[in-house]
């Protein structure tokens, strides 16, 4: 099977790549780059209206009269379906392709990495994790002990600072859980909400997200990012 049209009609998120404020240009680099195609990105589903004496018979994922199909249009039928128009004998016949259940974790993953090493040169010097791709996606800058949520409008925008707010907004939002009076040590899990003595919460939380903030990776991090 060899999916037309552009390959950015067949990515889900070419859209909010774009509102992140990557260009058309740079997508395709990164999906070039990453060696990933239309194929990757949607599987065959079925064929409609088809005539009988045109029946397509699947051989190695490939119609075997592939060549007689005239392109007439490349469309969208809800829920990130795909949808391919095309004449056989003056027949109109219309295609189906549903997205890869791989495009929202491995691909998007894959494509947002290289779309961020070709923009940043020195982000291949950090260790990261990365997942989906989001409007408001945060990355995970992967310490020796801990971790740093990084909000890729930080990099995009050259503003470091959002770094610190984002991780202090996350601080605040489980400390408010925690309960100062709680004198009872239960300490496992430390995560739970309002699990744990007051004592051991307030350990976790700062370990969680106070002390990587002191890290020296994240200061190399902010210098690169006031230099892009």
């Amino acid at each position: 099977m060899t999916l037309k049209g552009n390959i950015l009609d067949w990515l889900k998120s070419t859209e909010t790549l774009e509102e992140i404020g990557f260009t058309k240009k740079e997508i395709i680099k990164s999906l070039k780059d990453c060696k990933i195609s239309k194929d990757d990105l949607y599987s065959f589903e079925h064929y409609q209206n088809e005539p009988k004496h045109l029946k397509i018979y699947q051989e190695h994922g490939k119609p075997f009269h592939e060549e007689f199909k005239t392109l007439v249009n490349v469309g969208s039928c809800g829920s990130g379906c795909r949808t391919e128009q095309y004449k056989i004998e003056s027949v109109l016949v219309q295609s189906y392709y549903v997205p890869s259940n791989l495009q929202e974790s491995i691909y998007e993953s894959k494509i947002i990495r290289k779309l961020l090493e070709n923009r940043f040169k020195w982000f291949k010097s950090f260790k990261w994790e990365i997942f989906g791709i989001e409007k408001d996606m945060e990355i995970y800058l992967k310490l020796t002990h801990g971790t740093i949520y990084v909000p890729v409008k930080a990099l995009m925008k050259s503003e470091p600072k959002l770094i610190k707010d984002h991780m202090f907004s996350y601080w605040d939002q489980f400390r408010n859980q925690r309960d100062p009076d709680m004198k009872k040590c239960n300490h496992l899990p430390h995560q739970q909400f309002n699990g744990g003595c007051g004592k051991c919460q307030w350990k976790f939380f700062e370990s969680e997200y106070i002390k990587p903030m002191k890290s020296r990776i994240l200061k190399r991090l902010v210098n690169n990012i006031l230099q892009s």
